[in-house]
């Protein structure tokens, strides 16, 4: 997992959870500057699923499938996308049909 990186890396800091809809939420991993670094993505549930995108992925992500600019807040619009989409995965399946890279790790 790209995180495994970001952890060992002392200028970079993973922030607080955002909670996004239902069992979703997100959190940002910046460094010292406060540039983003990446993004982990948590879909807890009885299966816990974890998506991690770099940085150009997760605006990728913003972008092209939640149709918002990278300047802007996402949580509104991610929400939205997965109210519209409900199916279990839904968020992965955008990212594979986007040709967004993204890491991924399933806790059963």
């Amino acid at each position: 997992m790209y995180s495994d990186r970001w952890e060992k890396d002392k200028n970079v800091r993973l922030g607080h959870d955002v909670h996004v809809y239902g069992r979703v939420s997100y959190a940002k991993w910046l460094d010292k500057q406060k540039k983003l670094v990446g993004v982990h993505v948590s879909f807890s549930d009885v299966d816990d699923f974890h998506y991690e995108l770099k940085a150009d992925a997760w605006n990728k992500f913003v972008t092209q499938v939640l149709n918002i600019s990278v300047n802007e807040n996402p949580v509104n619009a991610f929400e939205e996308f997965l109210r519209i989409n409900t199916e279990l995965f839904s968020f992965e399946n955008a990212l594979v049909k986007n040709k967004v890279k993204f890491k991924k790790i399933a806790y059963y």
